[in-house]
């Protein structure tokens, strides 16, 4: 009888029928699966590289199916695995399109179709400060994390479609791609999960239309045979008791097992583009903040509490403020320039040093000339030279004007001629290339205050199966990994300057949680990577001073949206939808924010993503029932 409770109560413990690949079988967790789901009754593919390893996995599926059924009794026989059904195939997801499209179609001809792919496959990489981690690593954790996984995906479903087949798709992710599990040491290993994530709720919403559901999991820390020795370590465990809201870290069987068979049944076939986050509540605490040691020391983390800042602006006045802290409005309405200088410090920033990437066109462009009339020194940087040089030429001839007309006791607030030069700069090229860019960006004013990450490309618009793997590379090269090398070699310097600094990445709300975006799968993946990249140099770069944020815009007005931005349709969509009824214009929506995150206003102000598109993705997808 208690088989028969379990059939009802969970459906899920037999999958007999299924055929199921698993990527990474080879070890570890993909191990585990492929054993877990043979004895549910799935049929294996289990695919990886070391080949050896997989053909003594499937001997063993094999060999407990062949006993299983030799010793079942007939009425028993359906519910059992039937022997040889497990097949090994030999796949590198880090190789190139073609090859991996090869060992698909050999797992596909092993049993003659594919139910359900579980993308396991990953690397760790070393632990790493994102200024010391190399260039190889780098892409070698995105090719194996994300870019792997997609084109396994994409050559599966491919193939399910055309067969009309139900499936589901499974990718294993990782705590380190979420938002409250920033991991510092591992830039590269957090920004492809959090790609791979994205990527799981842009091809949910794609390929939902032909009946392919794609889901992600998030395990925690389990023991495996990287962390058999550090589970079993006492001090771990007292952490769990500690900080862990379950007080345990758990077993990967059935925690994960469990949730692997119940997102190949049918039972879950309304369920679709989630990220099931799988570690006993441990990231729900985010980063422990020591509240017993700070109330002791009456320290915070600079040596000084907010209570003490509170006290300081409390007896000072600001000529805005007075003692009583009651706002003297006709004081106020006489000051003009002043009012705003107190009120908006970062209105000036005269004397800071800022290179901008993407500079030619654009958003990069109206920063720059923004920055340069709040006084700022620009480094233009893109790779069209001519446009740059015309937009330097533009910014020293407004500034020589400025300081011709301006009168000796406000000159101090205007910016001196000649402070704009261009440098040419491709952030798609390798690392070196790159290094020689920043070394004339930094020579050319002697130090860089701030760095704008705003070079990227949208991509055309393409379904998750039909994108090309060029295109895919290009925009992850642009948008992810030459944001962080640009980054990476700016921060070298201004550490070992001892600078203090800011680096502002330009992502966008198609790399937020709340803003998916179908038919761009590749950009919204990279723009979630540069998210998370963000937060881990933030969380590592804090100690030098360095501060990271990042601004995900949504619609505003540019060379590429002007016409779409004159649309009536478009005006009716925003009175619809968006809780501020308006798009709104860059200038100031962007360019204040930028200008706050380069001032020292913001040196408390770090590890943020910063959404500026009228609260356009607040409600989600739009039903347009009244529109």
């Amino acid at each position: 009888m208690a088989d028969e409770v379990h059939k009802y109560l969970e459906p899920w413990r037999r999958l007999d029928g299924k055929v199921v690949m698993v990527t990474g079988a080879s070890s570890g967790l993909g191990l585990e699966f492929c054993l877990d789901l043979a004895k549910a009754g799935c049929s294996i593919v289990a695919a990886a590289r070391r080949k050896d390893r997989l053909v003594s996995l499937c001997n063993e599926i094999n060999q407990l199916s062949s006993i299983s059924s030799s010793s079942s009794s007939s009425d028993e026989s359906n519910s059992m695995p039937r022997p040889n059904r497990a097949v090994a195939v030999e796949l590198d997801v880090s190789a190139n399109g073609t090859e991996i499209d090869a060992s698909v179609q050999k797992a596909w001809d092993a049993f003659g179709r594919i139910d359900a792919l579980i993308n396991n496959a990953g690397v760790r990489g070393s632990v790493s400060s994102p200024l010391n981690l190399s260039e190889e690593e780098w892409n070698t954790t995105l090719k194996t994390n994300l870019t792997g996984s997609w084109l396994v995906s994409k050559y599966v479903c491919r193939r399910m479609r055309d067969a009309n087949l139900q499936g589901s798709v499974i990718n294993i992710s990782s705590i380190a791609g979420l938002n409250r599990g920033v991991l510092p040491g591992g830039v590269a290993y957090g920004s492809s999960k959090a790609g791979l994530n994205t990527l799981t709720k842009i091809m949910a919403l794609e390929l939902g239309v032909l009946n392919i559901r794609v889901n992600s999991i998030s395990p925690g820390l389990f023991r495996s045979e990287i962390t058999e020795k550090l589970m079993e370590k006492e001090w771990l465990k007292k952490v769990a008791l500690k900080t862990i809201p379950l007080r345990a870290h758990g077993t990967s069987d059935p925690a994960l097992t469990s949730l692997v068979r119940y997102l190949i049944h049918d039972s879950s076939e309304y369920v679709t583009g989630n990220v099931f986050i799988v570690e006993a509540g441990a990231t729900l605490t985010g980063r422990r903040r020591f509240e017993s040691r700070e109330k002791r020391t009456g320290l915070g983390s600079r040596g000084i509490t907010g209570k003490g800042k509170e006290s300081e602006w409390e007896g000072e006045e600001s000529g805005v403020q007075g003692q009583q802290g009651k706002c003297d409005k006709g004081r106020i309405k006489d000051m003009g320039d002043e009012v705003q200088k107190y009120l908006e410090p970062w209105c000036r920033l005269d004397g800071k040093v800022v290179m901008v990437t993407g500079a030619s066109s654009g958003l990069g462009r109206e920063f720059c000339l923004d920055l340069a009339k709040a006084g700022c020194n620009i480094v233009a940087a893109a790779r069209r030279k001519d446009r740059l040089v015309s937009l330097c030429n533009e910014i020293n001839q407004l500034n020589s004007i400025s300081s011709w007309s301006s009168s000796s006791d406000d000159s101090k607030f205007m910016p001196r001629p000649n402070r704009a030069v261009a440098v040419e700069l491709d952030v798609s090229a390798k690392g070196t290339e790159i290094d020689a860019s920043v070394q004339r960006a930094w020579d050319a004013f002697g130090r860089i205050d701030a760095l704008v990450n705003n070079a990227g490309v949208r991509g055309g618009v393409s379904s998750s199966l039909n994108l090309s793997e060029e295109e895919w590379n290009n925009t992850f090269r642009t948008n992810l990994t030459g944001s962080w090398l640009v980054s990476k070699y700016v921060c070298r310097r201004m550490h070992d300057a001892n600078l203090q600094g800011s680096v502002t990445n330009i992502s966008s709300t198609a790399g937020l949680n709340r803003g998916a975006l179908p038919g761009g799968v590749a950009y919204a993946s990279s723009k979630a990577g540069l998210n998370t990249l963000t937060k881990i140099m933030a969380l590592e770069l804090g100690v030098h001073n360095i501060r990271v944020n990042s601004i995900s815009p949504g619609l505003f007005r540019s060379e590429i949206t002007e016409k779409l931005m004159e649309k009536e349709w478009l005006k009716k969509v925003a009175l619809k939808i968006i809780p501020l009824r308006e798009h709104g214009t860059s200038d100031p929506a962007l360019t204040s924010l930028v200008r706050y995150l380069i001032h020292d206003s913001s040196e408390y102000v770090t590890g943020n993503v910063f959404v500026v598109e009228a609260g356009a993705t607040l409600p989600g997808v739009p039903i347009f029932s009244s529109l």
